[in-house]
């Protein structure tokens, strides 16, 4: 979602940090591996499918349950066999996942089992957390020129912003509505803690 705004850099700015690192989201950060003959290393498993974007849809009944998603795989073909996220079993009346995203691949007599858990995070604590793959945030006159304006130029009050969802939150418009209010609410503070320092009422 590419959207233009009317602000200072230091704002534009704001926006576009709190957007990658501090909206939280959903993903699996604990993986207890029970077998893995695989080729793959128990990590590499791990950090693969802490990628996975997962869509919550069920936010009150996440905060009260466990998130669990298992796999458990067993290739007993001669050929290669292909594990999707189509395989993972969980919840779907909790959960909404992409179910092409290729996670890896058994050879013959290859099994993998193991169950993980999903937390809530931000992006500032990993990458998986954040909402977004890649958001831009340039002056509206570089647009369709210099991709590498700064987006702290005091003089430009004009930003052309550019969303693009990794998919926890599908929809950029409310990517940036929770960001609106992050931004919103550390604006509150700062008035609140000037108005205290001030000595105001």
């Amino acid at each position: 979602m590419k959207f233009r705004i009317q602000t200072n850099g230091a704002v534009a700015n704001a926006l576009r940090r709190i957007i990658t690192s501090e909206i939280k989201t959903y993903a699996i950060e604990i993986t207890a591996i029970r077998h893995n003959t695989s080729s793959l290393l128990d990590d590499m498993v791990a950090h693969r499918l802490g990628l996975i974007p997962i869509r919550v849809l069920d936010e009150l009944r996440m905060e009260k349950e466990e998130g669990i998603i298992v796999l458990k795989c067993e290739n007993n073909k001669t050929t290669k066999q292909y594990i999707y996220t189509n395989d993972l079993v969980y919840d779907h009346t909790l959960y909404e996942i992409n179910p092409n995203i290729l996670l890896f691949e058994l050879r013959e007599g290859q099994y993998i089992d193991l169950k993980c858990e999903v937390t809530q995070g931000t992006g500032y604590e990993h990458a998986k957390w954040s909402p977004v793959y890649a958001i831009s945030c340039v002056p509206a006159k570089n647009e369709g020129g210099d991709k590498g304006g700064d987006e702290g130029d005091e003089e430009c009050k004009d930003y052309i912003i550019d969303i693009n969802s990794v998919g926890q939150i599908p929809q950029e418009k409310e990517i940036l509505a929770k960001a609106l209010e992050i931004l919103e609410n550390k604006i509150q503070i700062i008035i609140k803690h000037r108005i205290k320092t001030d000595g105001s009422k």
